[in-house]
């Protein structure tokens, strides 16, 4: 059903694609291979930190 909104219809918004690329940039990375699931949760996060350029946004600033 996400594969028909991303389309070349127009109907998905630039959000969804962007969320559907990253999502097939975590594939390529491989985090399955990682044995324990706290591992492998915490390199996901950190790619999509990496990512987003979470690491650059300060707190204070972020939820204002």
């Amino acid at each position: 059903m996400a594969e028909e909104g991303a389309g070349g219809s127009g109907n998905g918004s630039s959000g969804e694609t962007s969320r559907l690329q990253l999502l097939q940039e975590m594939r390529q990375q491989n985090f399955d291979t990682i044995r324990f699931a706290s591992y492998r949760t915490a390199c996901k996060l950190r790619f999509i930190q990496k990512k987003v350029h979470r690491e650059y946004t300060h707190f204070s600033t972020a939820y204002i």
